[in-house]
């Protein structure tokens, strides 16, 4: 009973002390979309990928079919005034719980790999003022809960033509 105990107890430590990395030995988000000018009313897609640039495979949850990764990353947006941009109802129903998921998966990430990821933007958020909307996603690093990683900074323009 102690040796089992023991065992468990230095596996935990051990598991503690080998998952944390520091902040320049983290996963790396980049976020990107086919088009950074958008005509008004269309739907807007950005591409999310998340990349092991480590030494360590770790695994985390990506939405069945990658499909929907606002239930694995958080999505902030600038709007053509330079605040926050409205969210939508389905956006504002995943702002207020975002516990909430549908189907997803695990996926086991070597060093060098990569699990990519769609947000429909116009789908979370009220895109329909024409001008220039700055965003990035964000996620809890797998090693450590308490570093959030950040992507790169994507401007889209939304025109009226």
């Amino acid at each position: 009973m102690r040796l089992t105990r023991s065992l468990i107890l230095l596996s935990m430590f051990a598991a503690c002390c080998t998952t944390l990395l520091p902040a320049a030995q983290q996963p790396v988000i980049t976020i990107d979309s086919k088009t950074q000018a958008v005509k008004l009313g269309q739907p807007i897609y950005i591409h999310i990928v998340l990349k092991n640039t480590t030494d360590r495979q770790f695994t985390v949850v990506r939405s069945v079919g990658g499909a929907r990764g606002e239930q694995n990353y958080r999505i902030s947006v600038i709007d053509t005034h330079g605040g926050p941009a409205a969210r939508t109802k389905y956006g504002e129903a995943r702002e207020k719980h975002p516990e909430v998921n549908g189907s997803r998966s695990m996926k086991t990430l070597a060093p060098g790999q990569d699990v990519d990821e769609y947000v429909e933007l116009t789908q979370m958020f009220d895109m329909s003022e024409p001008g220039t909307y700055i965003l990035q996603v964000s996620r809890l690093s797998p090693f450590d809960r308490a570093v959030i990683l950040k992507s790169n900074i994507l401007a889209i323009k939304v025109d009226n033509e």
